[in-house]
Order: C-alpha cells, then structure tokens, then sequence
C-alpha cells in the first residue's frame, strides 16, 4: 500500500511539472507574441508607405512623384537660377542700380503676381481629372480661367518666379537667365505639350491656339 501511494505521489507530481512546464512555455509564447507586436507597432509608426505622402486634391490624387516635381519647379530650380545670376553680377562686376524701395516692392509684387496666377490655373486642371504634370492629363482640354488670356500662363508665372525675387536682390543677370529659361520653357510647351494636346484634342485644340496667344496674355477678344 505505501509504495502503491509513493508511486501515486510521484505521479502526481510529474504531472504537476509537466502542467508546470507546459504553463511556462505558454507565458513564453505570449511574451515573444507581444514583444513581435511592439515591435511591429514601431516599425509600422516610423516606416512610411508611398500612399501615406499622397493626398487628395479635387478629383486628382497629388503623389510623391507631384510633390517632389513641385519642389523643384518652385523651390530648387529658381534657387539655382537666383545663385548663378548672383555668380554672373560678382564676375561682370555689375549689379542693378535701383533704390531699394524701387526694387522691393516691384520684385513683390511681380512675385505676387505670378503666384496669384498658377494659383488660379491649378484649378482649373483639378476640376478635369488631371494636373499640369504631363504624367496626369486632364479629360477635358482647359480653355478657363487664366487660360483664356494665354496658352500657358503657368509658365509666365515660373518667369516671375525668377524675375520678382531677383529685382528684390538686385540681380542684374537675372534678365539673362529668365531669357534663358523662357526659351527652354517655350520649346518644351511649343514641341511637346502642344503636340500632345494636338493629338487628344484635334480641331478644339487648334481652334484654341488660333484665338489664344502663346504666352504673352492678351486681355481682349479677338474680334
């Protein structure tokens, strides 16, 4: 009887271990799970996807590949005109001789101008589906806004861009360079885009570039 009830307590006890081992691991399972699903929340906080820079404008949905175009456009482009007209004045020696409250407020406002311009174009893009981005054309040809003045307003406004900032400067060789960049622009709008809008948009499109000037506005009906 007494090793009968030894041999029962040994039992008891081994599966009071095995029930014991058997708890542990599962605690261990559980703290591993939470650890992989801290983990994961972190990852997923600073770990940013494509869609998260993308952002709803009208009908168009604005990406990474629109912001980055902007900033260049906007930011680094003029930045790198303003620089080298800046480089060419201290090599020519020259600079622009207006009084400063000549040049600040004409600068400004040319500035404000063009910006006041591309942004009543925008619009007018984003209500057709598209943007001006070649990469997202609008389902409808854009004939409104400022576009009923010229073909290409926003490219007059990226002149300005140039332009208002470095009278503020007092850049003289800025002229040149706007000159410079108005011509690479005109080509790229005369060559491609146009050609383009030719092919999607046939006799509308012509009938458009016949009664609207290229880029220089013109604020009156042609009779």
């Amino acid at each position: 009887m007494a090793g009968e009830e030894q041999k029962k307590i040994r039992g008891d006890g081994a599966e009071g271990t095995m029930m014991n081992d058997e708890t542990d691991k599962a605690d261990d399972r559980d703290q591993s799970n939470v650890q992989r699903s801290t983990f994961n929340v972190h990852r997923s906080s600073f770990n940013l996807q494509p869609s998260s820079l993308s952002f709803q404008c009208g009908r168009v949905k604005v990406g990474p590949f629109m912001l980055l175009l902007g900033v260049l456009v906007h930011f680094l482009i003029p930045g790198l005109f303003l620089y080298g007209a800046w480089g060419l004045d201290r090599h020519w020696g020259t600079s622009l001789t207006w009084p400063m409250w000549v040049r600040v407020p004409l600068g400004g406002v040319l500035l404000a101008v063009s910006l006041f311009v591309e942004g009543a174009s925008l619009p007018e893009f984003f209500r057709r589906g598209g943007s001006p981005a070649p990469l997202q054309p609008t389902e409808a040809l854009v004939v409104t806004g400022p576009y009923r003045y010229c073909r290409h307003p926003i490219y007059v406004a990226y002149i300005g861009y140039l332009i208002g900032p470095g009278i503020m400067l007092g850049l003289r060789s800025i002229f040149l360079l706007a000159a410079i960049w108005w011509a690479c622009l005109a080509m790229e709008a005369r060559f491609v885009e146009e050609r383009q809008l030719r092919r999607r948009f046939g006799e509308q499109f012509e009938a458009y570039r016949r009664a609207t000037p290229f880029m220089i506005p013109r604020f009156w009906r042609r009779r």
